[in-house]
């Protein structure tokens, strides 16, 4: 009994201590298995985060230099923050004090245009509608040839007022360049001032101060009739109309179009292949619907290009493909030959002055001599 007792008892102890070990070992492995895990983790971690890391410093160096850029500002400046404000009167303001200056003031219109000003200070009281809408306003007051290129890349822009205003702006300075621009801007049927607030626009005692566009557009209320208005100051009122009817569908209007064809085909590929383009969405699928009936070959790529795009509606891919089906066999005819343009691809180049003269190198033997001297 003695024995069994003190056999029970041993076999208890180390039962326990074997217990205690297999714990201690379990704590081990895990001890062990968190440690290589985190070896492993560290450096992962260190690379996932080290773009954060990149960013961080590098837009903390970009706004250093923003800030160190602002105190260089010349003195105008202000009357550029000015612009973008939200008190309708200190916008006018600017701009008023921005045209006494004259010429001296298209760059700085056109660094506001080109959204390259951006305000340090006072980030709260700006506006990137109303600075824009300003900007081509003055750039169109001053009538300033080189504004001719940021103003058609505005007529691209969202804001409905903006298009307006620099379709405006391209009729005051009369450049024949934008035509093309402004004839697609007819499938714009879009108002440039919200219908929910044209009530109160009606109501405003300064409608051209509170929404910052021009006042001779005040009355008019789509950017087509903007368009239209700026094609009549550039003396292309009667082909204006024509095309403006002639993508609201007129059959009568597209046989009038023929008559300025020979002279306009550029412009009218032009125009039409920017119409497509159009939020406008009907208006867009007519204009695809031009393309094919004028046979104007040279719109093909885009035609292609805007019916491999996702986004396109149904109606306009059909009238794209309607326009491409006629297109298509006309581009593999030959081209006719047109007596009024001057073939020089099959003449002689002009002789270079800088070449090297190769009248004095020795001339080489004919076959019959090399068969000789050998």
């Amino acid at each position: 009994m003695r024995l069994t007792r003190k056999l029970r008892t041993e076999l208890a102890k180390w039962q326990h201590i074997g217990k205690r070990s297999l714990w201690l070992t379990f704590m081990f492995s895990l001890f062990l298995a968190l440690s290589f895990c985190a070896f492993l983790l560290v450096p992962l971690l260190v690379i996932v985060s080290l773009p954060f890391w990149l960013f961080y410093f590098l837009s903390s160096a970009i706004r250093s230099r923003k800030t160190e850029d602002s105190s260089l500002r010349p003195t105008e400046d202000p009357l550029l923050h000015q612009l973008g404000s939200h008190d309708p009167e200190k916008r006018r303001a600017a701009l008023e004090a921005l045209l006494q200056k004259g010429n001296e003031a298209v760059p700085l219109l056109l660094k506001v245009l080109s959204d390259d000003y951006d305000p340090e200070h006072g980030a709260n009281d700006w506006s990137e509608i109303y600075k824009c809408r300003l900007a081509a306003e003055g750039l169109g007051r001053l009538k300033a040839k080189e504004a001719v290129e940021p103003l058609l890349e505005a007529l691209q822009d969202g804001d409905t007022g903006l298009r307006a205003t620099a379709a405006w702006a391209l009729g005051e300075i009369g450049d024949p360049q934008a035509i093309p621009a402004l004839l697609a801007l007819l499938a714009d049927s879009t108002p440039f001032i919200d219908p929910s607030e044209r009530a109160a626009f009606k109501q405003s005692e300064q409608p051209a101060t509170h929404y910052s566009i021009p006042a001779e557009i005040c009355p008019l209320q789509t950017v087509e009739q903007v368009a239209l208005q700026a094609l009549r100051k550039l003396g292309e009122g009667e082909l204006a109309e024509t095309f403006r009817q002639v993508l609201t569908g007129n059959a009568e209007a597209l046989e009038q179009l023929r008559n300025w064809l020979p002279s306009h085909r550029s412009v009218f590929c032009q125009a039409l292949c920017q119409a497509l383009h159009s939020q406008n969405t009907p208006a867009a699928a007519r204009a695809a619907w031009v393309l094919g009936e004028l046979q104007l070959v040279e719109a093909l790529p885009t035609l292609e290009k805007v019916m491999r795009s996702w986004t396109i509606p149904l109606s306009l891919w059909r009238a794209c493909y309607g326009a491409v089906e006629k297109l298509r066999p006309l581009s593999l005819l030959p081209r006719g030959v047109d007596y009024r343009v001057k073939d020089t691809a099959t003449l002689p180049a002009v002789p270079d002055p800088s070449a090297t003269p190769t009248d004095l190198l020795p001339r080489a033997a004919p076959p019959e001599e090399k068969g000789e001297q050998q």
